[in-house]
């Protein structure tokens, strides 16, 4: 109805790699909410989502009675060609002459990035940046497509407790012409057994520590980042850009983090861990001293990086892991480990049927 104002739950859904943009004709949107975390509000005419991404925005119906297009289209490499449409109809208008007139629509998009809004530029409403610590742990996670890995001396096949009878099955590192997305140079192995209930019954050979990962040679690890409780860390996902132009999506599982900066190469060149040390050591990182955004999905721009700052407040084993990276490959993910101690009561109360099925297994 005219002048009422309208709060919209927006998502993007698409599992592959897609930004897409959102707007709605002739109307400005409000946004008041990422990742499910309120924020100053701000107003702009499109909402630039990544996979994963939602965005609370208020719409107000101050327009002249009538119909408008609300569109959805793909933004930027192989999602530029991609629409979607839907009707914003004020109250007694009749649809029927909008479809009448859709050829006539201009579907045509040009944008410059730059008006859109998108989650990393907001603000949260109260959060500090530095959770008043004096220590914060700072942790490397170098993020590229990798395609040089070779069939020896390594042995691709991927171990799974799962198939008893066959120890060993044909794993995608091996068929994939065009590379891997690795975290550190390693892909993610699934434990054999549920480490936060578990933990001593994963291999111990299957583990690698984040930072450490050059002293295994397997290409897949169990990749963990041991912490203690109410640690305060800091990791820069830096998504080197050698292997690939991608831009990557991560989820952080279990709670949201601050999104303390974020930065793309001008030049458009790779990005290998001593430059991003340079750009630390010699203070040319922007980072939001106060009221970083709170999100659980994180963008990191190709040949750039994100820095997110959490603390762990909470004893588990919480997964941050690129939801696109390994659709059709190995997972890309590393665990963030806070040890906790489960009463035996608890353990021995759990189900005892012996069917755990590592979930690779199930989803690939």
């Amino acid at each position: 109805m005219e002048n009422f104002a309208y709060r919209l739950r927006l998502i993007n859904a698409i599992a592959a790699e897609c930004p897409v943009v959102y707007s709605i004709d002739a109307h400005h949107v409000t946004a008041i909410a990422t990742d499910g975390n309120p924020v100053k509000p701000v107003t702009a005419e499109h909402i630039l989502l990544y996979p994963g991404e939602r965005m609370d925005v208020v719409v107000r119906a101050s327009q002249p009675a009538g119909g408008y297009w609300a569109r959805v289209r793909g933004y930027g490499g192989a999602c530029a060609g991609l629409s979607a449409r839907a009707m914003l109809l004020y109250s007694g208008f009749n649809y029927t002459a909008m479809l009448v007139d859709e050829k006539k629509a201009d579907y045509s998009f040009e944008m410059d990035p730059s008006s859109a809004i998108h989650g990393h530029g907001l603000e949260s409403l109260n959060e500090e940046a530095d959770y008043g610590v004096e220590t914060i742990k700072s942790v490397y996670l170098g993020v590229d497509r990798t395609n040089d890995l070779k069939d020896e001396p390594n042995d691709f096949r991927y171990m799974s407790d799962a198939m008893p009878k066959k120890p060993f099955f044909p794993a995608p590192i091996a068929l994939r012409s065009d590379g891997v997305v690795q975290i550190n140079g390693k892909s993610f192995l699934y434990p054999n057994a549920p480490l936060l209930l578990y933990p001593k019954e994963v291999r111990s050979e299957t583990i690698c520590a984040v930072g450490e990962e050059d002293e295994r040679r397997d290409p897949q690890c169990v990749q963990v980042l041991n912490a203690e409780r109410n640690d305060v860390i800091e990791l820069a996902l830096v998504n080197e850009g050698f292997g690939s132009n991608d831009t990557y999506t991560f989820h952080m599982h279990g709670s949201s983090v601050q999104i303390v900066a974020t930065w793309q190469n001008p030049a458009r060149t790779p990005l290998s861990k001593a430059d991003f040390l340079k750009l630390t050591n010699e203070n040319n990182v922007v980072s939001k001293s106060a009221n970083p955004p709170l999100k659980d999905t994180i963008v990191v721009p190709n040949k750039g990086f994100t820095i997110i700052r959490m603390r762990l407040s909470q004893p588990g084993a919480w997964m941050l892991e690129c939801r696109s990276c390994s659709l059709y490959s190995l997972p890309t993910a590393v665990v963030v480990n806070v040890p906790q101690t489960l009463p035996k009561s608890v353990l021995d109360s759990l189900p005892k049927c012996g069917n755990y099925r590592p979930p690779d297994v199930l989803l690939h």
